[in-house]
């Protein structure tokens, strides 16, 4: 009776297979709009037009609701894709239990400042680093850290190699894929992602309820 897919791929393989075998209600949940929407790359700007087309023909559909995370994205849908704004619905982030991401005291010693995400391009990977380069040689006593890894299925996946090199030049430190993401905020006095595209970061979403100071830009 209902098909709910999450994330562009899944909406548009799984929408064709709703329209086919008739199901009768259709829910697409979106997080942000990706790769093909937020790179510049080649590959990226040579898919857009057809993955525009095809996101107006599903998400257009009387029996379709798309789930958003932000008013960015509801007014991309309407403006862009020409989806009626009655197949569309807002909620603001997947949430986070906050008896495991409870308030913490601010640590003692050096400040820390964390980047908890995939190893992608587009979330601000790069800005993180610079930014720690540009600090640590101003003389200020900080650590940075990145915990994530890459995606190697996602186009701007950024490989082990570059992660390394950044590592050994001091600037960051590289942590990889971490389990008990709590314990990892636990020590930090800052969150950070300077991401170029999402939802409603569930990484923020933790961190805030940790008490942190959580940063999040936009860039245009």
């Amino acid at each position: 009776d209902i098909v709910h897919h999450v994330a562009i791929k899944p909406i548009l393989y799984g929408s064709i297979a709703a329209l086919i075998t008739d199901i009768k209600s259709v829910i697409n949940a979106l997080s942000g709009m990706g790769y093909v929407f937020i790179s510049k790359d080649y590959k990226a700007k040579l898919l857009r037009p057809f993955i525009k087309r095809g996101l107006n023909f599903i998400l257009s559909r009387a029996n379709n609701r798309v789930i958003i995370q932000n008013t960015d994205d509801r007014h991309f849908l309407i403006n862009s894709l020409a989806v009626p704004k009655e197949n569309i619905i807002m909620i603001r982030g997947s949430g986070v239990n906050t008896s495991q991401f409870a308030p913490m005291p601010e640590p003692k010693g050096t400040p820390i400042v964390i980047l908890v995400a995939r190893m992608l391009w587009d979330k601000g990977i790069r800005e993180f680093v610079q930014a720690a380069k540009m600090i640590k040689e101003k003389g200020v006593d900080a650590k940075f850290i990145l915990v994530g890894s890459p995606d190697p299925e996602n186009p701007a996946s950024i490989c082990e190699q570059q992660l390394l090199d950044w590592q050994n030049s001091g600037f960051i430190e590289w942590l990889g894929h971490q389990n008990d993401i709590p314990a990892v905020w636990a020590q930090a006095h800052i969150a950070v992602l300077p991401s170029y595209g999402e939802g409603l970061p569930k990484s923020l979403i933790e961190a805030a309820s940790h008490n942190l100071e959580a940063n999040v830009q936009r860039h245009q």
